[in-house]
């Protein structure tokens, strides 16, 4: 079940807000002026439908079967956790020190816009904002 759709306030979306309210579906948005926190999610989009292409185009599949494949697709993303580099804040590292953690994506947070990640240095799970990690395919 779908708890919250997260939109960067395009206009396409205002006519979903009465549909959202009456599936309790939270529609949340993007700050202001701030286009980054939507590149992770075009980045991830990409990502999907070239696995998707990929897919139908190996089995010699119609297109039609889109909807089955994007399906396929996240299911296989969401179930194998990935390397990725998580910045380390400038105000807690030193002039030289490196810039970034690296880490293990564990899963989405719930309590932040973010992600899990497991830093195997330190044997922590912490949080990252979305725009603060890298992730290596």
């Amino acid at each position: 079940m779908i708890e919250a759709l997260r939109t960067d306030r395009g206009q396409e979306y205002i006519v979903c807000d009465e549909f959202l309210e009456k599936n309790g579906i939270k529609h949340q948005l993007t700050a202001r002026y701030t286009p980054q926190q939507n590149d992770v999610a075009k980045r991830k989009n990409r990502t999907i439908m070239d696995m998707v292409r990929c897919m139908l185009k190996l089995k010699n599949l119609p297109k039609y079967f889109w909807a089955e494949a994007v399906d396929g697709a996240v299911y296989i993303l969401n179930m194998f956790p990935s390397k990725a580099y998580a910045l380390v804040p400038y105000h807690i590292r030193k002039k030289l020190d490196e810039k970034a953690e690296k880490c293990t994506f564990i899963g989405y947070s719930t309590v932040t816009k973010g992600y899990k990640l497991y830093n195997p240095k330190t044997e922590k799970a912490t949080s990252a904002m979305s725009h603060l990690f890298i992730a290596i395919l």
